[in-house]
C-alpha cells in the first residue's frame, strides 16, 4: 500500500492582507528499509521543508503555529462512527467496494492521527506592508 509524505496547505489572506492562515495536514515521512516511500502523485519526497521557513522564504514574519490535532482526530473518528451508523443506506447508494474503500481510509487516518504520523496545524503569519 503506498504511503503519502504530502502536505495540503491551504492559504486564505485577509483585509488588508496583512494577515494570512494556512491549515495543514502533514504526515512525517515513511521510511521503510532505508528509503522512503512513493508519494501520492507519483514522486519520491527525499527532504522536508518547516512551513514556518516556507512562510518566512515567502516574506511572512511573526508566524505562530497553532496544533489543531486532537480536534481533526475527533473530527475524522467522529465521521468513521457516523458512516457505519449509515453504513447499509451508504452502501445502497455509493455500492459495497467505495464504501469499504471509504471506511478503510478513514480507517488508516485515525489510526495515522493516533500514531502521530498525520497531524493538523493552524499558522498564522504577517506580511509586511510593501513601501
Amino acid at each position: 500500500m503506498p504511503y503519502s509524505t504530502s502536505a495540503l496547505v491551504v492559504f486564505s489572506a485577509t483585509p488588508p492582507r496583512t494577515r494570512a492562515c494556512a491549515r495543514v495536514n502533514r504526515t512525517e515521512p515513511f521510511v521503510r528499509s532505508g528509503s522512503l516511500q512513493r508519494g501520492g502523485s507519483g514522486s519520491v519526497r527525499g527532504r522536508r521543508t518547516s512551513y514556518p521557513s516556507l512562510l518566512r522564504s515567502a516574506g511572512f514574519v511573526e508566524i505562530e503555529e497553532h496544533d489543531r490535532t486532537a480536534d481533526y482526530l475527533s473530527t475524522a473518528a467522529r465521521k468513521l462512527e457516523v458512516a457505519e451508523q449509515f453504513a447499509e443506506a451508504m452502501i445502497q447508494m455509493l455500492g459495497r467496494e467505495p464504501y469499504d474503500e471509504m471506511q478503510a481510509e478513514r480507517r488508516l487516518a485515525v489510526a495515522a492521527i493516533e500514531s502521530g504520523l498525520l497531524r493538523r496545524a493552524l499558522f498564522v503569519a504577517r506580511r509586511p506592508q510593501r513601501t
